[in-house]
């Protein structure tokens, strides 16, 4: 009886074994919860007080085949002024989402989306499914169509010395290269490759983690030419190998020291909603700059480049360069960094940041109701005007007044305190900017 016993046990295992290693051929679904992410949620709606709140839905797959949706977003801010009542920030944004959930590209949509359904579910031809519980969206895959990245453009390859001035030290190539667009946040290591060309000197390779866009490479063999590719991953895959390839010679022994060229960012100017001019100076350092460039993005680890608009030339002297920036989200911080590269090697500037103008309609003041009252404050104020959608300070000059109520033509405050026969003007602040100061804006203060 004991041997059936144990021969019932063995059989028993074996066939859970089997089983479960018919599961894994078969292969599991993967399934990840879907949203926007903080950053991106923050540039769409140009507010984070104390976190933004996702309801995100899944509304069906791109022409190009990824997950799609929408999430509407909301933050509660402060109301201005002591006691003020809490003010509630939304948006709605669409999305598209790489097959592992990560946010691949968004945009503020004007309005809330037709056809959101809590309950929405769908299919692609290869078992992938996108579907709505309540508030929440979620993907469902299995051997989704995965996509590499296209390979970065842009490569530029120059040598120079590592040694102290007036030694013929080791060689190193200055890379610079420009990610796709469309996958440039996404980037998760670019691989560089010095190939020698007729000649017995290794190959080199160096693979760089982040989304960075310049890196140097060596030891090089003195007077050699090598083709230089760089390759681009994320997580559906590595790009092929920029193309054509670089050609770079490192220097000859006699070859005297070369400098790199000295790089200054500059604040950016012309900033509007959705766009900005970057600015600089390089100073060449007597070598030919083959490439300038503006490193920019959300954070200082930036992710995105803009080429100069021209190049600053070899002179010994400051040349001014720029580039107008496009396509930016409203009411968002960005960073930048001008970088330029000659045969002396790549210099980083310094990082530099600007906020774009907020959305929406620019306040107008039309009319105060009182035009006056006591000095002490607490007189009740309503301010008849446009655009106060979303108004975050009422300003009596550098005071600020507690808001009651708020709607797009009226806001209700209360007046601070003031000094006896001063008048001052009444300023709007909404996501759009603040109202212009005239004459329909004042208000007096009286004894009583």
């Amino acid at each position: 009886m004991s041997h059936n016993i144990v021969l019932s046990l063995v059989v028993g295992l074996l066939v859970s074994l089997w089983s479960l290693g018919a599961a894994a051929l078969a292969g599991a679904a993967s399934t990840v919860q879907l949203s926007l992410g903080p950053d991106a949620a923050f540039a769409v709606l140009g507010y984070d007080c104390g976190g933004i709140s996702e309801h995100v839905y899944a509304t069906g797959f791109a022409a190009n085949g990824y997950p799609t949706g929408a999430a509407y977003l909301s933050t509660t801010c402060n109301g201005s002024g002591r006691g003020g009542h809490p003010v509630k920030i939304t948006a709605w944004a669409s999305a598209t989402w790489t097959w592992y959930g990560e946010t691949r590209s968004y945009a503020k949509l004007a309005a809330e989306p037709t056809g959101i359904s809590t309950s929405f579910s769908a299919e692609d031809a290869h078992g992938d499914r996108i579907y709505n519980t309540a508030t929440a969206a979620y993907l469902e895959t299995t051997s989704p169509p995965v996509v590499a990245p296209a390979p970065p453009t842009g490569v530029f390859a120059r040598a120079f010395r590592t040694g102290e001035e007036g030694e013929a030290g080791p060689q190193e190539f200055s890379v610079s290269w420009t990610p796709a667009p469309e996958t440039a946040a996404l980037i998760t290591s670019s691989t560089i490759v010095a190939r020698p060309v007729k000649s017995s000197a290794p190959t080199l390779t160096l693979t760089v983690d982040g989304a960075g866009s310049g890196a140097l490479i060596g030891t090089l063999e003195p007077r050699t030419t090598y083709l230089v590719t760089v390759t681009s991953t994320d997580s559906e895959g590595t790009s092929a190998e920029s193309s054509p390839p670089e050609e770079a010679k490192s220097l000859s022994p006699e070859e005297g020291e070369l400098v790199a060229p000295i790089v200054i960012t500059e604040a950016a100017s012309g900033v509007t909603q959705t766009g900005a001019t970057l600015e600089g100076y390089v100073n060449p350092a007597g070598e030919e700059v083959g490439a300038c460039q503006f490193e920019y993005g959300t954070t200082e680890a930036y992710g995105s480049t803009l080429a100069c608009a021209s190049l600053p030339g070899e002179g010994e002297t400051p040349i001014a360069v720029s580039a107008p920036l496009t396509g930016l989200a409203p009411n968002t911080t960005y960073h930048y960094r001008l970088v330029a590269g000659s045969p002396g090697g790549i210099s980083l500037g310094g990082d530099q940041s600007f906020t774009t103008l907020g959305t929406g309609e620019v306040p107008v003041v039309k009319k105060l109701s009182p035009k006056s009252g006591p000095a002490a404050g607490g007189t009740l104020v309503t301010i008849t005007g446009t655009g106060f959608t979303g108004a975050t300070a009422v300003m009596f000059e550098a005071v600020e007044a507690r808001i009651v109520s708020i709607t797009g033509t009226t806001i209700t405050i209360e007046a601070p305190a003031g000094t006896v026969g001063a008048t001052v003007n009444v300023t709007v602040t909404t996501p759009g900017g603040t109202s212009a100061v005239t004459t329909k804006d004042r208000f007096k203060y009286k004894k009583k």
